[in-house]
């Protein structure tokens, strides 16, 4: 076995004991998900238009390129993670309720595909989150 199968294999003991609180594959999927409605809510919301075509699809390619790049070898990747869940969930969560407060109705699919998108990455908030407190106790426990 090679050094990098030996660390996995130890990620794999201390996560079955319990010992890390690694969650970078659910993280991944939140992040295609949510890029994947975006990429559906974009030629819908036309009110958006203009930003989706400037910033939509760049957000779009940072969100599954920092996916790609999640690993339980790097805090960074996890940070990164976290801050493109917080910055798309605060964003697309105050679009979906001033979309609610001009529709005046739940059932307005851009409402609900920026509220699909906010739900979506406020769990990849949360499991990123997680991960990075894991992360932390675990360098804790290894310097003391």
């Amino acid at each position: 076995m090679n050094e990098n199968e030996d660390r996995y294999n130890e990620w794999l003991l201390s996560r079955s004991k319990g010992g890390s609180h690694y969650y970078g594959d659910s993280i991944r999927k939140h992040m295609v998900v949510a890029g994947v409605l975006l990429l559906i809510l974009m030629p819908l919301d036309r009110e958006l238009l203009t930003f989706y075509l400037s910033f939509g699809v760049a957000l779009v390619l940072f969100s599954v390129i920092s996916a790609g790049l999640t690993n339980p070898e790097s805090t960074l990747s996890i940070v990164v993670d976290l801050v493109i869940s917080l910055t798309v969930f605060c964003v697309f969560e105050y679009l979906a309720i001033a979309g609610y407060v001009k529709s005046e109705t739940f059932w307005d699919t851009v409402f609900l595909l920026r509220q699909a998108i906010a739900i979506v990455t406020l769990g990849s908030l949360y499991l990123a989150t997680k991960t990075l407190r894991g992360m932390h106790y675990r360098s804790k426990s290894k310097r003391e």
